[in-house]
């Protein structure tokens, strides 16, 4: 059987390579909105974030989407990144959970 090689991304926070599928993609598009991109497919530049709580709320005080895309970020983006990946984390601990 061969093995697939599982694609790596750079995580935004600390810097360190994760599984893509363990991150969420955000994006600026070249209108400058910055927003969600769980389907990793849209066009513009992308960053990718950690599915983790604990990140989610370091990325809003180091202000690391700021940096990335060079433009001030609506606040209420970084409610929309953590209210997500508080979902997707919760989602893992249940299925985590129920495979005890």
């Amino acid at each position: 059987m061969k093995t697939r090689k599982i694609p790596m991304r750079k995580e935004i926070v600390s810097g360190e390579m994760y599984p893509k599928k363990e991150l969420v993609r955000v994006v600026k598009n070249k209108e400058g909105e910055v927003f969600l991109d769980p389907t990793g497919k849209q066009n513009g530049r992308g960053a990718y974030i950690a599915l983790d709580r604990e990140v989610a709320k370091a990325a809003r005080e180091k202000r690391v989407f700021e940096k990335a895309f060079s433009q001030p970020i609506d606040p209420e983006f970084y409610e929309e990144l953590y209210a997500f990946v508080d979902h997707q984390q919760a989602r893992k601990e249940l299925f985590e959970h129920e495979q005890d």
